[in-house]
């Protein structure tokens, strides 16, 4: 996973380098004390910031992914899923990484994989696990 976000990192800062208009440069990170819920988070911010590139940047990035032997934005995406209908299935989103990945289904509603009934359902649990976690702070 941390190879994935240096790639995207790298991409991004190759797409936009107009100061301050790509990510952190991840060569300032120390990636070995990041932990999991910090790396998927991270790995997902990649995903969305992909979400717009098309035509031959899209292809590059795929390219140097798999030249890496990287999972594509794709596989990502899928995880994404998957993790997803995982909350849904339990009806129950338990932390703050958890949230921030339906809130990006909900959110991107129209790139979202969701079906209505599954984006009504993940709009609830959101709504549900914001409202308990500003009634804990």
């Amino acid at each position: 996973m941390i190879g994935f976000v240096r790639t995207v990192f790298s991409f991004q800062r190759e797409q936009a380098p107009a100061p301050g208009a790509a990510p952190l440069e991840s060569e300032q990170i120390q990636w070995d004390d990041v932990p999991i819920s910090g790396l998927r988070m991270a790995a997902a911010d990649m995903v969305e910031w992909c979400q717009d590139i098309a035509g031959e940047p899209l292809a590059y990035l795929v390219a140097t992914l798999n030249a890496a032997q990287l999972p594509t934005l794709t596989a990502m995406r899928d995880a994404q899923y998957r993790e997803a209908v995982s909350m849904l299935a339990r009806d129950a989103v338990r932390t703050e990484a958890d949230w921030h990945v339906l809130n990006r289904l909900v959110v991107n509603m129209a790139d979202s994989p969701l079906s209505a009934s599954e984006r009504d359902q993940a709009e609830r649990l959101s709504l549900e696990y914001r409202s308990k976690s500003h009634h804990s702070a």
